[in-house]
């Protein structure tokens, strides 16, 4: 199936942005297509945690979901045939490029045709308001270089998401070795994309709070899954991956 928008061409502020060079580059697509993420398991584990952890709670059965930032696409596969209609969203075409060829060789045709695919800015949604039951940005905030074009961006996903829908952000969390552990990444190689921004919790509970949401949960995968809430309210807080489940008001 083609990637089915195309509403912006990358301008040359675009193309000198560290994350797009990044994404844009052969190495990383070769590793998409290779199912590189979906193998390994601390990632997954990681996702499963934070990520689909908040989308649950969202409910996403036969929802409208916006997912803003592509690479490898592993919530496509896992929520294709639980959506209503799932649209991704990014600015590098290659990347959408090669997430669309993996869908197609991996997914049957009756869910493939539940995932749309669009080249678009986060900062400049190309959807009108209300558009979507969930809007959601899974590690990708973060790889925006201007702070207030990340602003913008959580401000972005609350106007296309309808009243009383939810807006799920998970970021790398300043409180925990994830600002190490990018920098490590990045120089020995395992992982080149682009500025990477960690977040305090704090921080992006302001921004979703000035973005006029109401925080429902908050979570990180350091926790014991079948504690109580309450319990995990510390150690939450120094979790590599964490963010919040919010309610458009």
């Amino acid at each position: 199936m083609a990637i089915t928008m195309n509403t912006t061409q990358p301008s040359s502020d675009i193309r000198q942005d560290p994350s797009y060079r990044a994404f844009s580059e052969l190495p990383a697509n070769q590793r998409i297509r290779e199912r590189w993420w979906r193998q390994r398991w601390s990632y997954v584990a990681t996702k499963a945690l934070t990520d689909w952890e908040l989308l649950s709670m969202a409910d996403p059965r036969g929802k409208r979901i916006l997912n803003v930032g592509c690479s490898e696409p592993i919530d496509e596969f896992l929520y294709a045939g639980i959506a209503g209609h799932w649209t991704t969203i990014d600015f590098v075409e290659a990347q959408l490029q090669t997430a669309s060829r993996v869908l197609d060789e991996d997914l049957a045709p009756a869910r493939r045709s539940g995932v749309s695919l669009c080249t678009a800015n986060a900062v400049r949604l190309p959807f009108a308001d209300a558009t979507f039951d969930i809007a959601l940005a899974f590690s990708t905030i973060e790889h925006i270089p201007d702070p207030d074009d990340r602003h913008q961006a959580i401000r972005e996903l609350a106007r296309v998401t309808r009243p009383g829908g939810h807006v799920i952000i998970t970021l790398p969390n300043l409180f925990s070795l994830a600002p190490l552990a990018h920098v490590y990444w990045q120089l020995t190689g395992q992982a080149n994309y682009g500025f990477v921004r960690s977040y305090a919790p704090f921080q992006l509970r302001r921004q979703l709070r000035q973005a006029g949401l109401k925080l429902l949960r908050f979570t990180s995968e350091y926790k014991l899954p079948t504690w109580p809430h309450f319990m995990n309210l510390l150690p939450m807080r120094f979790g590599m991956r964490m963010g919040y489940l919010a309610q458009k008001r």
